[in-house]
């Protein structure tokens, strides 16, 4: 006598067990799992494999927790594997950014740790999911935190093709536990304008990405999932300070860019008008430095949205310098800086935003009717 359990999206489990056995050891859990009222003896039926009918039991309803049981039980390691890759779900993606996180944080104390092992115990939760594909995902979590400017696991090079509600998961993650800042270096009093910039502005200019970099409207800076803060208290004051900092320093970096630029354009008299607007008359006008167009003269009005990360870090923009932006369409740009304090460089975005960006809102202003 043997037997075959069927689950959508995983291997058939099929082995030599008396049925009495089978029945005997998970046969109680097999019902409360199903939880319906079926005929006697359901859900083991007779079954026909191919063109010869085989006499054995076919369990046709199962759930994740009995199929990881009976193959547990067996010792199928094969069996877990999934018969399609599919996208991870919100509750496997949970757990694994947590185990990373672990795994990182252990990393950074200098305590040791044994990556395989987590590996193993975290695909054994997961059922489907071999400790080859935790893995990759883990490296996939890698390429998230270097892109945003966050240390890594060493051992875990970081992997592209990220799914995106991966992305999402770890933005929340990161955004939701602060502490994990104190793990950066510390942010340097000034951003050193390299030479080679200062003799060939243009070099730090690139062109912007191909994919649309994700631009969070308004002012709740939180990226949220299923599992994304739920529980968690972040400390937004020591947030808004690490991004006002890094703030501060992306304005004086392209402050001294723009300066360059016309400088080397033979318009030393145009880099003398420039003006650090959010420095000399604060918050609130739409746009942080006023400076030149070159061949016209013309006022530029520049946005500078900064990150220590890569360039497909998303970043926030408000609702008044949205709307500066589509009034002033002509003169706007949103200088997008990546890698401050490593190599900074800069992507310009003009209006209308949306062509060249997603544009997400985050949060509404409520008034009484």
């Amino acid at each position: 006598m043997f037997f075959r359990v069927e689950l959508e999206g995983y291997r058939p489990l099929k082995y030599a067990l008396p049925a009495a056995k089978l029945v005997e050891l998970c046969g109680a859990q097999i019902r409360e799992e199903i939880n319906r009222d079926y005929p006697p003896g359901y859900p083991f039926t007779q079954y026909a494999e191919g063109v010869r009918t085989a006499s054995g039991l076919y369990l046709r309803e199962c759930t994740k927790p009995l199929y990881s049981l009976i193959a547990s039980m067996i010792g199928d390691d094969s069996a877990r594997v999934p018969v399609k890759g599919g996208a991870w779900n919100d509750e496997e993606l949970h757990f694994i950014v947590q185990d990373y996180f672990v795994m990182l944080d252990l990393e950074m104390k200098g305590i040791k740790y044994t990556k395989s092992n987590y590996m193993v115990a975290l695909s054994k939760k997961l059922v489907i999911r071999t400790p080859k594909a935790v893995e990759y995902k883990h490296q996939n979590i890698s390429h998230v935190l270097i892109n945003s400017g966050y240390p890594r696991i060493k051992g875990f090079a970081p992997a592209p093709n990220i799914q995106k509600a991966l992305e999402g998961v770890v933005l929340s993650y990161i955004n939701t536990h602060p502490k994990l800042d104190e793990h950066l270096p510390n942010l340097p009093k000034k951003i050193e304008f390299e030479q080679d910039l200062v003799d060939d502005p243009s070099k730090a200019f690139v062109e912007a990405p191909s994919g649309k970099p994700s631009l969070e409207g308004d002012t709740e800076k939180d990226f949220t999932g299923k599992y994304g803060s739920k529980g968690k208290k972040t400390d937004y004051d020591l947030r808004n300070k690490l991004n006002k900092e890094i703030g501060r320093l992306g304005e004086e970096w392209v402050l001294g860019l723009e300066r360059a630029r016309l400088i080397k354009a033979g318009r030393s008299d145009l880099s003398a008008e420039i003006v650090w607007i959010s420095e000399v008359l604060g918050d609130g006008y739409g746009y942080d430095i006023k400076s030149f167009d070159h061949s016209t003269g013309y006022e530029l009005h520049i946005e500078v949205k900064s990150t220590r990360g890569g360039h497909s870090t998303p970043f926030y923009i408000s609702s008044n310098e949205l709307n500066f932006s589509r009034s002033n369409a002509e003169s706007f740009r949103l200088y997008r800086v990546f890698q401050l304090t490593s190599d900074p460089r800069v992507c310009v975005y003009r209006d209308p935003l949306e062509e060249s960006v997603s544009l997400v809102p985050m949060s509404y202003r409520v008034s009484p009717r």
